[in-house]
């Protein structure tokens, strides 16, 4: 996955740089449709047969009955939530997170033409410099941090967050001709460890809850993640728009997602303070 995130942008922007912007589509299915064929000829069934019979059907009689499956599940979840103050607090910032990098995520390609000029090529390589960042991020920088911190993963998230936030707000002030690539590439290598906020605020939100209620919060935090993110998009897409017609700067969403981490990152603050409390 790692490799990915690195290869696969830089590959799609050259390929859109030299056979246009439908190019790396028609790639990305192609991919597909290879991926696809692979799994259904070759991936073997794990399960032996066995445990295959009857599965799906015991699975469904196991639900409740009278239309509580999924909506049961989300009560459940949410009363779980508001059941701990510090577990309200840390979903909050986990909340404000995802919707701030949806917003990112959702006009980077747009800011990256609108506020930088850049083309396919130069859209493509940057995000495979992002990939690196990553890849460093959780592989070396997150143990190597989490030392530093003395596994307080609060004050890590926190940190983290911030970090990220200072990060889009760079972005969003880059200056404009050549000097943009170095500005954009130094804020990306500096501000990596912003990728090892959302491992160590999940690592919180897992505490918060007893082994055998795992599974119902890791579903719950799933399904708000893809929420929030979605919510994100729609908003970093609005204010973009917005900016653009009234003359901003192509960077003016990046300060909305910078608004909503930091945000993520005062909620942190809030359900370690309420955690000390409960502690004392």
């Amino acid at each position: 996955v790692g490799l990915g995130l690195v290869v696969g942008p830089f590959f799609g922007g050259e390929v859109a740089a030299l056979f246009g912007s439908h190019a790396p589509f028609v790639l990305a299915a192609a991919f597909a449709a290879g991926s696809l064929a692979f799994v259904v000829l070759r991936l073997p069934e794990y399960l032996p047969p066995v445990s295959r019979k009857g599965a799906a059907c015991d699975g469904m009689r196991k639900l409740p009955s009278g239309g509580g499956g999924p909506l049961q599940l989300c009560q459940d979840f949410a009363a779980m939530v508001l059941d701990s103050r510090e577990l309200c607090w840390y979903m909050a910032g986990l909340i404000f997170l995802n919707l701030g990098l949806g917003a990112y995520r959702a006009v980077q390609a747009l800011w990256g033409r609108e506020a930088l000029s850049w083309g396919s090529r130069e859209l493509g390589r940057f995000m495979s410099f992002n990939g690196v960042a990553v890849a460093i991020a959780q592989w070396l920088l997150l143990p190597w941090l989490r030392r530093a911190a003395r596994n307080q993963d609060g004050r890590l998230a926190q940190a983290c967050l911030l970090v990220s936030a200072a990060k889009h707000c760079a972005y969003a002030l880059a200056p404009q001709g050549a000097q943009a690539c170095i500005w954009v590439y130094f804020v990306t290598a500096v501000g990596a460890p912003s990728h090892c906020g959302l491992s160590a605020l999940r690592s919180l939100v897992s505490r918060c809850a007893p082994p055998e209620r795992q599974g119902l919060l890791t579903g719950g935090v799933s399904s708000l993640v893809i929420v929030a993110q979605t919510v994100g998009a729609l908003l970093g897409s609005q204010v973009l728009a917005a900016a653009l017609r009234r003359g901003l700067a192509g960077g003016t969403p990046l300060f909305f997602s910078a608004a909503c981490i930091a945000l993520g990152a005062s909620c942190i603050a809030t359900g370690a303070t309420a955690r000390g409390r409960r502690g004392e």
